[in-house]
């Protein structure tokens, strides 16, 4: 049941990152809308986590054993809270001061929004494309790989997967956002059963937008206001790199044919079926 007199619930999921943690907890206190509590999802600890070190938000750490990839941790998260937009952020995410407000403000003033993100940018302020994106057939893919995107950033034929032809510092609706700021309405997150956790690691925002869109919400992109994105944190963080990559060819052959295989060409299938079987075979077999 939805807390009675609390709006706004962040969601932070750290895997092995405190100096990430005090970053993205400072920012969000230092917003113009300070979250109304704050949940740390802690993905496998090794150690506790001290939260004392940021104060002016309101905050917990819920512990998650092993690392079962961000989709579960953001479920967890969203469990432990109780409020009706819920807002998922990485741990190496820092929000600029209008932000939250702003983006918050945008998904409440339309009930057809279902989540609502930001303009994502990199130490270099370069601009984090995965915050603005459609959700990429195989033909996107390939012209995203060949950088025909870059070639012709106007043409909706070879620029779909980044939206190229849109303004990434104007606000309007997208396909896809990225799950490192993600402001979810829980209504829509409840009517598709929540994040799906068989994407351990990668493409879990791309299935989540789909079928946000598919139950009928919208997504939408507010490009005025942005975050700090320490872009791969997370990645580096993890150890067993065997396990990233194995995980983020799972995630993909498993969106492809959820979401892609029915609508890709009969005369296509059996390139991309390759394409899976060079690549589990360049990874080699599964060690333990």
């Amino acid at each position: 049941m939805v807390g009675e007199g609390r709006e706004l619930g962040g969601v932070v999921v750290a895997y092995r990152q405190p100096e990430y943690v005090d970053q993205a907890l400072q920012a969000l206190a230092d917003g113009s809308r300070v979250p109304d509590e704050v949940v740390v999802v802690d993905v496998d600890p090794v150690e506790e986590l001290d939260l004392g070190r940021a104060g002016g938000v309101p905050a917990r750490v819920v512990e998650l054993d092993g690392n079962r990839g961000y989709a579960a941790a953001c479920n967890a998260g969203a469990m432990a809270l109780d409020t009706p937009w819920l807002l998922f952020l990485n741990a190496d995410v820092a929000v600029s001061a209008p932000a939250v407000e702003a983006v918050l403000a945008e998904a409440k003033a339309d009930p057809s929004v279902g989540v609502a993100t930001c303009r994502l940018v990199t130490p270099d302020r370069t601009m984090d494309h995965a915050c603005h994106r459609g959700i990429p057939s195989v033909w996107d893919s390939l012209s995203y790989k060949l950088r025909l995107d870059r070639l012709f950033p106007g043409s909706r034929r070879f620029g779909h997967y980044r939206l190229s032809w849109l303004d990434p510092e104007g606000s309007h609706d997208i396909e896809a956002c990225c799950g490192a700021f993600a402001l979810v309405r829980r209504e829509a997150l409840d009517a598709i059963g929540g994040w799906d956790e068989a994407y351990r690691f990668y493409a879990e925002d791309l299935d989540l937008c789909l079928r946000v869109r598919q139950a009928g919400w919208r997504v939408r992109y507010i490009g005025e206001h942005t975050a700090l994105h320490h872009k791969g944190a997370a990645r580096r963080a993890v150890v067993d790199d065997g396990w990233v990559r194995r995980s983020v060819l799972q995630a993909h052959e498993r969106f492809y044919r959820e979401h892609q295989e029915s609508t890709t060409g009969r005369a296509i299938r059996p390139l991309v079926e390759l394409m899976f079987r060079v690549q589990r075979r360049r990874l080699g077999p599964r060690r333990g």
